[in-house]
């Protein structure tokens, strides 16, 4: 089997011609367009600036539900047909519960802690395009509380969303609205 080797050189010729010197072009002298255009860039709203944003509202939680598949939902419908759910629906943890969220425009991290009526909890996402995707754990996770997740929307006002939490044993189901705004 042959190899071709003439990889390496003409390597070799790419890196060489890259690096050829020649003298800078003159760097242009600003006109009105430019001068324009830097005062339109020292107009721009703080929103377009990449950095952390943080947003704070409020969660309205009420009982939630358990989907159960039946026929024709899934292929394995079958199987479902039996399950029935109860859950200990003892009117806890129901009502609001503080929202803290902060959105690292620059990387689409998004951090966060819920506390109040869903207990303490920390949340931690992505920004995807302008819709926030996230993970909602116990901030102690030996008190067997509420965890989901956190979907929401950008706004001209903030975010808008939804949440999605249950027990570890499903025992109790909750879900809930939110709006949040920059403070």
């Amino acid at each position: 089997m042959r190899r071709w080797t003439g990889g390496v050189a003409l390597s070799a010729l790419v890196a060489f011609a890259a690096c050829s010197k020649s003298e800078p072009a003159p760097s242009p002298t600003p006109g009105p367009s430019a001068s324009a255009a830097v005062a339109a860039e020292a107009k721009a709203p703080a929103a377009a600036t990449k950095g952390p944003v943080v947003y704070k509202g409020t969660v309205t939680l009420e009982p939630g539900d358990l989907y159960i598949p039946s026929k024709g939902d899934v292929p394995n419908a079958k199987e479902w047909e039996n399950t029935k759910w109860r859950g200990d629906d003892a009117g806890t943890e129901l009502g609001e519960a503080t929202l803290s969220l902060t959105v690292d425009e620059a990387t689409g991290r998004v951090t966060g802690t819920l506390g109040g009526a869903a207990g303490e909890a920390t949340l931690v996402g992505m920004l995807l395009g302008d819709r926030v995707h996230a993970t909602i754990s116990r901030a102690d996770a030996g008190d067997m509380g509420l965890e989901g997740t956190l979907e929401a929307a950008r706004t001209e006002q903030g975010l808008e969303g939804s949440v999605r939490l249950s027990h570890a044993t499903a025992r109790i189901i909750r879900r809930g609205t939110f709006k949040a705004a920059r403070p």
